[in-house]
């Protein structure tokens, strides 16, 4: 009975993985498949308002019932002594643009990987200028109506230190760019929502800033396994606003 048993049992195995019925191979085959899936970092940043603290700039970056905030910058930092970002393999610099309109940089804060260039514009009637003194070497520029001038940012000091764009004709006029040396940084929009992926397991924290609003916020450390997947929303407040202005 033994013997016909075990020959009952060969011959299941046989037409299972004849039809794709393995039921073991496919629980090694999920492990595995589990083992190297994608770390990523998932959240949103918000602003918690203060009705004794208001703050002056809310009504242009503040969005939605959920207060989320648009135009801030999040970087995210390695913080295990071997953890680091490998580079990026035959990567397609960009080229993005700050226009000059109505006596505004536009957009007021740009969030680009060292190696991208700016291009600054001015589409207006009024004789403007873009300085920043900041960068190595510093560029000053004058722009008539339709003129364009291309930079490539050297200094990439990422969400520690923005590069600070100026017209030196019109003092009310400021920009910002955020030179982040490597992919994983993330400008929110009206969601004030970001996502890092594919990125080393390790601790890390998140740093937010608003350089438009003089806020910026460095978070606690987390570790982060190989393949995990977490939420971490950030919530910036008055308390965040910079001890001294740029």
């Amino acid at each position: 009975m033994q013997s016909r048993n075990g020959h009952l049992w060969k011959l299941a195995l046989a037409i299972g993985f004849s039809v794709g019925w393995a039921p073991t191979l496919d629980l090694k085959a999920e492990t595995s498949q589990n083992k190297n899936a994608a770390t990523s970092i998932s959240g949103t940043v918000s602003y918690q308002t203060d009705a004794q603290h208001p703050w002056r700039f809310g009504r242009y970056y503040i969005k939605g019932k959920d207060k989320h905030l648009a135009e801030a910058v999040v970087e995210l930092i390695p913080v295990s002594p071997n953890t680091s970002f490998p580079p990026q393999i035959n990567r397609t610099p960009k080229t993005y643009l700050m226009d000059q309109e109505n006596f505004m940089f536009v957009p007021e804060t740009l969030a680009v990987q060292l190696g991208d260039k700016v291009r600054f514009k001015n589409s207006e009637e009024a004789f403007h200028n873009v300085m920043c003194l900041d960068d190595k070497p510093p560029f000053n520029v004058n722009l008539a109506k339709g003129q364009e001038y291309i930079h490539e940012p050297k200094v990439a000091d990422g969400t520690l230190k923005p590069l600070n764009i100026r017209c030196v004709f019109h003092g009310s006029m400021k920009g910002w760019l955020v030179v982040v040396p490597h992919q994983h940084y993330k400008l929110t929009d009206a969601s004030g929502a970001f996502q890092f992926k594919d990125f080393p397991a390790g601790t890390y924290k998140l740093r937010v800033i608003h350089p438009a609003g003089d806020l910026v916020l460095e978070t606690d450390a987390r570790e982060i396994t190989e393949g995990g997947s977490i939420q971490w929303n950030i919530a910036l407040s008055p308390d965040h606003l910079r001890k001294t202005k740029q």
